[in-house]
């Protein structure tokens, strides 16, 4: 049985393909203040689905009114 851990390894961090969003993130974004803003704009998109939606994405940190 495997156990669940929502803290550390919550279901909608998880990737399609293996991995979590923060690997992804971590892999293709580095380090440094524009990287940590590209790194939430990826993780926006990468759990759209299984935070609301489309809503959801209206929330992101480059949407305005």
């Amino acid at each position: 049985m495997s156990v669940i851990d929502n803290v550390n390894h919550p279901k909608d961090y998880e990737l399609p393909g293996g991995g979590e969003t923060i690997d992804f993130i971590g892999a293709v974004c580095g380090a440094g203040v524009d990287e940590y803003y590209r790194g939430n704009i990826l993780k926006y998109i990468c759990r759209y689905k299984e935070k609301g939606g489309a809503e959801s994405l209206k929330k992101g940190p480059l949407v305005s009114g």
